[in-house]
């Protein structure tokens, strides 16, 4: 994601804008993954919001799926590059025309037409970024699934933490990604059993 900013800084124009864009959108993801409906939909001065000299993403129980508020403060690192986004990027999407113009208001993610992006969009456009660099399409909704899982494997102590990141109703849904880091790690070490008899055997 920082990769493709730094290098979209070089391209002046559309094409630059929309890089930085797309780079901008993969690590919003990776730091706080919403669902694809509350991601397209953020919108400066509502639910992308600036007090006290920090940025905020909140959404109303209208806006959640499980119907309950919904508020994060973004990383510290990932401000410079937001606000580079909507100081240099953004104005310059929002100038574009295309054949699908339509006002788009204070969304936060412009096409390279002038209009909101839409939800297929941002699937499309992170699903072939991520297999471009990655050899496999990584869609939105994998972003939820990674940040369990990285929590449940990497401090399985904070798994309830997941639960509100992630917006899910009940914790029911968040322990099933506990279970599979226990199967996973579990797995590993059966295969490192194994590989240990190999060695004494062949020793």
């Amino acid at each position: 994601a920082c990769d493709l900013m730094e290098a979209a800084m070089a391209k002046p124009g559309p094409a630059g804008a929309i890089q930085f864009r797309d780079g901008l959108i993969l690590l919003l993801l990776a730091h706080l993954p919403l669902r694809r409906k509350n991601f397209t939909a953020l919108t400066l001065g509502e639910s992308l919001v600036f007090r006290q000299g920090q940025w905020f993403v909140t959404l109303t129980p209208a806006q959640t799926k499980t119907h309950a508020h919904f508020e994060a403060a973004l990383h510290p690192n990932l401000i410079p590059w937001l606000e580079t986004y909507l100081a240099q990027h953004r104005p310059i999407l929002l100038a574009c025309e295309g054949r699908w113009k339509s006002d788009p208001g204070e969304h936060l993610w412009v096409s390279k037409h002038g209009s909101p992006i839409t939800e297929i969009a941002i699937y499309d456009r992170v699903s072939r970024l991520t297999e471009a660099e990655f050899g496999e399409s990584i869609s939105p909704h994998r972003f939820r699934d990674m940040a369990a899982s990285t929590i449940a494997s990497h401090a399985p102590e904070f798994i309830h933490a997941a639960a509100p990141l992630l917006g899910h109703a009940t914790l029911r849904t968040t322990e099933k990604y506990y279970r599979q880091a226990q199967a996973q790690e579990g797995q590993k070490r059966f295969v490192l059993a194994l590989q240990e008899i190999r060695r004494k055997a062949n020793g």
